[in-house]
């Protein structure tokens, strides 16, 4: 059941300190919880690059952990938004987001919501993908160029459920193709990173030295922290290519492993 979030919260931070906004009537996979709203400053031309992560539960992850890693010179703040944009409220909400912390890039994550309100169970649900392609998706892609900002576009990630795993990659073929065709815009493949050699979803991938690590949380949607180090990662390469971003030593290992959204260890636990 989708989660109505009644407030817009906006709050800004630096690397190290996650920021969030919610949207009204948006929702996430993980359990709700409370807002905190506060008053951000408009942000000027002071010479900080600005990333904007949007999406779901998982994204809210891979904010923290990318925040982490990134140095002073970059400030981040997510946005909570886990499916793309089908009405004027949206519309609207998005570009006040946009005018307020005019970012030069935009970091976007949809998967189990968006499922959820395309209507698909099975990959035959989607009946018309270039027409989703085209009409829903590519019209994002252009807002954000509009509003001078590259745009990252992750692909959804591979779940435990290989049902809803194969809606996803008929939605990430939709997003590849919208990638291809909007100037500004990067589609990030996470299945590398994050799934065997084979594409298929994994709680648990070898670490350099070749043990194992649990990479996914037990609910086998979400990442623990050494599977959101990988996916970090990933995100990691085409911020610098795109915006020169740079990130902090030993970021891997600091304080974000054991604080929200990675306080619940009992859901990571010891292999």
């Amino acid at each position: 059941m989708l989660v109505a979030v009644t407030a817009l919260a906006l709050a800004c931070g630096s690397s190290g300190e996650a920021s969030t906004t919610s949207v009204a009537e948006v929702a996430t996979t993980a359990e709700p919880t409370d807002t905190t709203t506060t008053t951000a400053t408009d942000p000027t031309d002071d010479g900080v690059t600005r990333v904007l992560f949007a999406g779901d539960s998982l994204m809210e992850e891979i904010h923290a952990t990318t925040d982490a890693a990134l140095d002073d010179s970059v400030e981040t703040r997510f946005l909570l938004s886990p499916r793309l944009i089908r009405d004027d409220t949206q519309e609207l909400i998005w570009q006040a987001a946009l005018d307020d912390f005019r970012p030069d890039v935009v970091v976007v994550l949809f998967s189990h919501w968006e499922r959820l309100v395309v209507g698909a169970q099975t990959p035959g649900d989607i009946e018309d993908l270039d027409a989703y392609a085209r009409l829903v998706a590519l019209p994002f892609a252009e807002l954000i160029a509009e509003n001078n900002a590259e745009l990252v576009w992750l692909s959804a990630p591979a779940l435990r459920n290989q049902t809803a795993t194969s809606v996803y990659d008929v939605l990430n073929e939709a997003y590849r193709m919208v990638a291809a065709a909007a100037p500004g815009t990067r589609f990030v493949e996470l299945g590398p990173v994050i799934t065997d050699g084979s594409g298929a979803y994994v709680d648990s991938l070898p670490d350099a030295t070749g043990a194992l690590e649990r990479v996914r949380n037990t609910d086998g949607i979400h990442f623990c922290p050494p599977g959101a180090v990988r996916v970090a990662d990933a995100v990691l390469i085409p911020l610098a290519e795109v915006a020169g971003t740079t990130t902090v030593e030993g970021w891997q290992d600091d304080d974000w492993r054991t604080t929200t959204p990675f306080d619940r260890p009992d859901e990571c636990p010891p292999l």
